[in-house]
């Protein structure tokens, strides 16, 4: 069964996400994603919304050095940032990422209209109903037929 996974992500990277040029996304710990799962990006501070969504390919874990090496081109980050990122870390995950949509922006504000005392994960959390009910029919088809 698809998951649906909400994911807070800084401007910058949720941008190159949506641009096509991050193809994976950075974690320090795997969430358990499988093919065909889809991740709604929360964009964090200034940004405060939802504002994309992509569907996973894989998830990968591997050591923070391995991973740099042969995956380095398509990660969206600097060396300097990867390695501050991972400081201390022994292992590195990458969320490979498959087909991308950008969603009209739905603010904080909106999101704690639908769902009162929403907080946005640190990480991430399993997206609530509520909350995959604001990402348009047309758009999730879009994405559902790319699984």
């Amino acid at each position: 069964m698809r998951r649906f996974f909400l994911l807070s992500i800084k401007p910058q990277y949720a941008e190159r996400i949506l641009s096509g040029e991050k193809k994976f996304e950075l974690r320090k710990r795997k969430l358990g994603a499988r093919s065909g799962d889809i991740v709604v990006i929360y964009t964090s501070s200034p940004t405060r919304a939802l504002t994309g969504a992509f569907v996973v390919q894989e998830e990968i874990e591997m050591p923070v050095t391995a991973l740099w090496r042969r995956y380095r081109n398509d990660l969206g980050i600097q060396q300097v940032d990867y390695a501050e990122y991972f400081r201390d870390k022994d292992h590195a995950v990458a969320i490979a990422i498959g087909r991308t949509v950008t969603l009209p922006p739905v603010s904080l504000d909106e999101l704690r209209r639908v769902r009162p005392g929403f907080t946005p994960p640190q990480s991430y959390m399993y997206c609530p109903e509520p909350l995959t009910a604001l990402v348009p029919p047309e758009t999730l088809r879009k994405l559902l037929r790319a699984a």
